[in-house]
């Protein structure tokens, strides 16, 4: 038994095990977690991560823009490491290392080398989409995940007829929905790309509606909290539809595909596509290229948001080595330079989308306000310390008999869950919105007697109330002109009818 514990762990340990496929994987991998780790507690909240972070103190099985799947995670964090933006961070980093190591995965089971793994992995590492989806508590960190796992696993049902994973696949797939609604699109590219391009003989596999049916399963609880609460989140998309999708053209659509994923990978991405859709080594695999094309073409006719497309993406990062392969052979290249630049590509367009994509520059640094002013990504983590300092300031200004009734009433769930989560620390009352989920939540006990708004529109505050006074404006030392700066903060009394009657006019799902 001993000699035995002794060969296993010289396999183990080994110099040749050490270097193998699936340790330099391994440590790719490692390179994901450990540098967003490090990267990702040196900014503060974003504004969703304060939202998902009040979900998870009403844990439910749905919410009004988003599935349960998320807040879990927020209260895992919390209580494996603590109240901290570290802690919070942490499962989209184990996401994107897990993503990325499918990745060198799928390469290898299309027949890459070591070269190409370790090409895929970095081109997939270094696509800026994936960088920041992997900086913040966000579901498409983990939505990336579901969509590559479960190609995967199809893949491998292609290659080796191994139809029991469809067990697998409805799982992950159940679990992905619980997640982000998003895995839709993928369901319905793969059923429409196997129909087309086949394997059809999967149709005729029990393991394929077992797989079904445990999708269902999994995924009908919150569809049971859909139907309870009318189908909430139909109501959130149709609204988001028409306010903020058809706000997108169709040709910046396809150039945020571009700029995403890193311009100078545009070529890598692109010979991805061309693996599955134009060689023979390729066509077995075609469902994956008519995945990608069926979804573009979807969202480009429904004006979908640029980012709905993302996940798509890992899957043609993994066949790109092969599809520069396969073109440098059809040309009778020279691979010396077809790799060099291969790698050119990769360091090119990671300088130049890196900074934007990861905010790590340091708290004071003058560049990172100056991204801040045109970056969405740097824009909403900055300025809510001072927000709620503001708010506890004119809370405070507030007479000792008023202060116990006083409600905080705020526009949005970014405001909103800043108060509950910041706001701790000085013992503000937690927020109220009409926003989305806390919409359903309600005003609670409040009465509007007192009520302190924080960016509600004008016309809303005077509706509900006779008396309106200005207390301040909400700013910013840098003076970045995000969604918040420049709004009123109210102290408001004499409400025109009880809170609870003037509740629908808050509400906004969008």
């Amino acid at each position: 038994m001993a000699s035995r514990i002794a060969a296993i762990q010289r396999g183990v340990f080994s110099r040749d095990s050490l270097w193998s496929d699936n340790a330099v994987l391994f440590y790719l991998a490692l390179i994901v977690l450990v540098g967003h780790l490090l990267a990702n507690a040196s900014y503060g909240y974003q504004r969703d991560e304060f939202y998902y972070l009040t979900c998870g103190r009403h844990l439910a099985w749905g919410y009004v823009d988003h599935p349960p799947l998320t807040p879990v995670m927020a209260n895992v964090s919390v209580w494996l490491f603590g109240n901290t933006v570290f802690a919070l961070r942490f499962f989209p980093a184990l996401a994107g290392a897990l993503t990325v190591l499918v990745v060198g995965m799928v390469t290898r089971e299309l027949g890459g080398n070591r070269f190409a793994q370790v090409a895929a992995v970095v081109s997939t590492m270094m696509a800026p989409l994936f960088i920041a989806a992997n900086g913040l508590l966000m579901p498409i960190s983990v939505d990336i995940l579901v969509w590559t796992f479960s190609s995967y696993l199809v893949l491998r049902i292609i290659k080796y007829q191994q139809n029991h994973l469809w067990a697998v696949v409805g799982l992950t797939i159940g679990i992905g929905l619980l997640n982000k609604y998003n895995v839709l699109f993928f369901v319905f590219a793969l059923v429409l790309g196997l129909a087309i391009a086949g394997p059809r003989r999967v149709f005729k596999s029990g393991w394929f509606w077992t797989g079904s049916v445990l999708a269902f399963l999994v995924v009908l609880p919150n569809l049971l909290w859909q139907a309870h609460h009318g189908w909430a989140t139909l109501e959130f998309l149709h609204n988001m539809n028409r306010n903020v999708m058809s706000k997108i053209s169709r040709p910046m659509f396809l150039v945020w595909q571009v700029l995403f994923l890193n311009p100078c990978g545009l070529l890598l991405w692109l010979a991805g596509l061309y693996f599955y859709m134009g060689t023979a080594e390729g066509r077995p695999y075609k469902v994956f290229g008519l995945i990608y094309l069926i979804i573009l073409a979807f969202l480009i006719a429904a004006n979908g948001k640029h980012y709905y497309l993302g996940a798509a993406y890992p899957m043609l990062f993994a066949a790109a080595p092969m599809g520069i392969m396969n073109i440098a052979r059809q040309r009778r290249l020279k691979w010396d330079k077809v790799r060099n630049g291969y790698v050119g590509l990769l360091g090119a367009g990671s300088l130049l989308t890196f900074p934007a994509a990861l905010p790590t520059l340091p708290a004071d640094s003058s560049l990172r306000y100056e991204l801040g002013r045109k970056w969405p990504s740097y824009a909403e983590i900055l300025g809510w310390d001072e927000l709620v300092a503001q708010v506890r300031n004119v809370y405070d200004s507030l007479p000792a008999s008023e202060r116990d009734r006083a409600a905080i009433l705020t526009d949005n769930y970014g405001e909103a869950g800043a108060v509950d989560v910041l706001g701790e620390r000085y013992g503000l009352p937690h927020a109220i919105s009409g926003h989305n989920t806390y919409y359903l939540w309600g005003p609670g006990d409040y009465t509007g007697e007192v009520c302190i708004t924080v960016g509600v529109p004008d016309d809303i505050v005077h509706k509900m109330f006779a008396d309106v006074r200005e207390a301040d404006r909400i700013t910013n030392h840098q003076r970045i002109k995000n969604l918040e700066y420049g709004r009123k903060i109210y102290i408001c009394h004499k409400p025109r009818r009880p809170l609870q009657e003037m509740w629908p006019l808050l509400k906004h799902y969008d």
